[in-house]
C-alpha cells in the first residue's frame, strides 16, 4: 500500500479493533517485471507501469523497518521468514 493510503488504512482497521502488521515483499525490479508478465487471463501491464509502481516502494521512510528482502527465496522461505518477523514484532504497524 503505497504511503498516502496506510496511515487510514491502519487507523481504520486499529479502530475496528484489529492488530496490524505491515511488510513490503520486495525482490528485484526484474524478477516483478517478469510474474507480471507470465501471468495468464488477466490485463497485460506494461513494464514501465510495473516499475513506476515498483519504486513507491523502494524508499519507505519511517516504515523502512517493513521491507523485507526476499530475493533468492522460495515460497515455504517467504512464509517463514514473515511468520519469524511476526512473532518478533518487527512488522507491528507504527
Amino acid at each position: 500500500i503505497p504511503g498516502w493510503f496506510f496511515e487510514p488504512l491502519r487507523d481504520a482497521l486499529r479502530e475496528a479493533g484489529h492488530p496490524v502488521a505491515y511488510a513490503v515483499l520486495r525482490l528485484p525490479l526484474d524478477l516483478c517485471v517478469e510474474r507480471v508478465e507470465r501471468r495468464e487471463g488477466g490485463p497485460s501491464i506494461d513494464r514501465t507501469v510495473v516499475g513506476q509502481l515498483w519504486s513507491q516502494f523502494a524508499e519507505l521512510g519511517e516504515l523502512e523497518q517493513h521491507g523485507v528482502d526476499l530475493a533468492g527465496q522460495s515460497p515455504g522461505e517467504v512464509a517463514d521468514t514473515l511468520e519469524a518477523l511476526l512473532a518478533s514484532g518487527r512488522l507491528a504497524a507504527i
